[in-house]
């Protein structure tokens, strides 16, 4: 868990929503540099924890991707997660 990247979503994401609400539980399963990946950012875990369906997870992922807040590392094949890149504040880009 990294509070240092939880703050910078706080203070510097514009995202709203279940964008934000899927920003903040990878931000919560986050390394300092911002790096997450694993069996916590599974699309089934990221529902269960922010309490939406796996579709609007992914339609969440798509949409920070697309506004610059998050990038793909690796693709999950559907037997492993993606990994993913935070990119919000100071984040490593």
């Amino acid at each position: 868990m990294s509070v240092r990247v939880m703050s910078m979503v706080w203070e510097a994401s514009p995202s709203k929503g279940a964008a934000r609400l899927v920003l903040l539980a990878l931000a919560d399963a986050a390394a300092d540099t911002g790096e997450v990946g694993g069996r916590l950012v599974s699309q089934e875990m990221l529902a269960w924890r922010c309490r939406l369906s796996r579709r609007a997870v992914q339609r969440a992922l798509d949409r920070l991707e697309a506004e610059g807040e998050l990038r793909r590392i690796v693709h999950g094949d559907g037997r492993t997660p993606s990994r993913y890149q935070l990119c919000v504040g100071g984040a490593a880009r």
